[in-house]
């Protein structure tokens, strides 16, 4: 028996400005990845995701090919990776799937997650390929999250253009 595919669905999370900074959460199979499924980094720091301008691009490091590449998904607290850690994964479209494996963060070397696996569709519709752009915004309660949500717009603009742009050629 196969196993089921897993969902995904990429979440901009914008907290108050002396709060934290612009990321994206993974939520795969409605959990937050880095938050529940990853441990956190070394020391007890949590996982931050890489902000969008970093992920969020046509063809940009989440973008699933036959050439597996690698994509730094998260850091944690100093941002120095072999400190405070790092996640990084490998990203290969293998037929008619995405593969998120081969996890390593260099300030753990007994770190070990499973492969995840999205069908492709899903996944280009969760956000990491040009066919469609899904995100999902917290709310803004004053002047500075507003200006921090213009932001996340500006990224999310970004993205449409380039996406634009490739159907123009």
């Amino acid at each position: 028996m196969t196993p089921r595919p897993d969902l995904l669905t990429l979440s901009i999370a914008c907290p108050p400005p002396d709060e934290g900074v612009l990321e994206v959460r993974p939520i795969v199979n409605g959990r937050d990845f880095l938050a529940e499924v990853v441990p956190g980094g070394v020391g007890g720091s949590r996982y931050l995701g890489v902000g969008p301008r970093d992920l969020l691009d046509h063809n940009g490091p989440l973008h699933a090919t036959a050439m597996p590449h690698e994509v730094r998904l998260a850091w944690s607290g100093c941002g120095v990776d072999e400190c405070c850690g790092a996640l990084y994964m490998t990203v290969t479209r293998d037929g008619d799937h995405v593969v998120w494996a081969g996890w390593r963060d260099l300030a753990n070397q007994d770190f070990d997650l499973p492969e995840l696996r999205f069908t492709t569709g899903q996944y280009e519709a969760s956000g990491c390929h040009r066919s469609g752009r899904r995100f999902e915004f917290c709310r803004a309660e004053t002047e500075k999250d507003l200006a921090r949500r213009a932001f996340v717009h500006r990224a999310e603009a970004l993205v449409v253009a380039a996406h634009v742009r490739h159907h123009l050629r």
